[in-house]
């Protein structure tokens, strides 16, 4: 298997401020990658091919290694500690320096919230269940009540279920809150109309924030008590990424923080457009990349977060995927070759 790969350094202007650019490193120019993923030490881009050979670039000094395994890759995700491959129905996980060792039998990785899943059946633990000599966590220790679907969360011991009540007057929601290691429920409170996925922002301290249509909430679970409410919330969709959340709009999005127990919002990357589909967010200390539909054509735009203050730095057309380097100002982005459907061509752009 041969892959021609060019080291090109060349400069694209950027689309707002010229002290922002987007530099090209590397091109890897070859067969049709399947995924592309960063390790979570931000080391090392892992790529793999229709094949059963799995690359690792290191995008500091453009070395390649390769990881060959018995099946094809079908699959690559991280949790922010790991990186996981699906390879002939197991589980691997790639360490630092490349060690292979399997943890799991599956079929697909998935995730929920920011939690891995694999085959909707366990999950790969937190550091919790890491203390305790756990590698997962089965969905059988999981409460009954608990299953995979999006309106549902996961902490680090704490469990979120939304249960949706259809009502001949108005509709509702109950929000359950479990503790895991023991299934035992701890908490439940209704709120009115469709709530969406609940966000453990200090779990320790027992903080949900709930969104529903028209509002966002802050709940302390422990003691039952909404310690804060925006109305003026239009049901939108957040991301949590990390320790970031985000909230998008179809003209903006903005970072949601909780300080002293209130709600207010951090940086606003203005979108400008029209008709626009955020379909994922990726994200790092300083870059947001929003993958974006709009009139039935895809692109990426990609931030800076300077000072508070969001800048748009390039918008790179009909990227296949694209993912952001968790630790440097970097982002990898995969495109059909020109040449043919049956390639691919791998950038790593540097954000300065």
């Amino acid at each position: 298997m041969r892959i021609l790969y060019l080291l090109i350094a060349f400069l694209i202007q950027s689309e707002v401020n010229a002290s922002v650019s987007l530099l090209s490193q590397y091109e890897l120019d070859g067969n049709h990658y399947e995924s592309v993923e960063y390790h979570p030490s931000g080391e090392q881009l892992v790529f793999t091919l229709s094949a059963d050979v799995t690359f690792l670039l290191n995008t500091k000094t453009g070395d390649i290694d390769s990881l060959n395994f018995s099946h094809q890759v079908s699959q690559l995700a991280e949790d922010g500690e790991n990186l996981y491959a699906i390879v002939d129905e197991k589980v691997v996980k790639i360490g630092a320096k490349n060690k292979v060792s399997e943890v799991a039998s599956g079929y697909e990785l998935s995730f929920l919230g920011d939690k891995l899943l694999v085959n909707d059946h366990y999950l790969m633990a937190g550091p919790y269940y890491k203390e305790k000599g756990k590698t997962s966590l089965k969905m059988k220790e999981l409460p009954a009540p608990f299953s995979i679907r999006k309106d549902n969360s996961l902490g680090e011991k704490t469990a979120a279920t939304v249960a949706y009540k259809q009502g001949m007057f108005f509709d509702s929601s109950e929000l359950q809150l479990w503790d895991l290691p023991s299934g035992k429920p701890i908490a439940k409170k209704e709120f009115s109309g469709r709530i969406f996925a609940p966000h453990f922002v200090d779990e320790k301290n027992a903080l949900l924030l709930v969104n529903n249509i028209d509002s966002l909430f802050l709940w302390n679970f422990k003691e039952d008590e909404i310690l804060d409410k925006q109305s003026d919330y239009k049901g939108h969709r957040l991301y949590q990424i990390k320790n970031t959340l985000l909230e998008v709009t179809s003209d903006k999005v903005s970072e949601i923080l909780v300080s002293d127990q209130k709600i207010t919002r951090g940086f606003e990357c203005p979108l400008d457009d029209e008709n626009v589909y955020v379909n994922s967010v990726y994200a790092n200390e300083d870059l947001l990349v929003l993958e974006v539909f709009q009139s039935n054509t895809s692109y990426a735009r990609i931030f800076k977060v300077i000072e508070g203050q969001c800048e748009q730095v390039a918008i790179l057309d009909e990227p296949t995927e694209i993912r952001v380097n968790p630790i440097r100002n970097e982002v990898v982005a995969l495109f059909t070759h020109p040449d043919s459907y049956e390639k691919s061509l791998l950038k790593v752009f540097a954000v300065h």
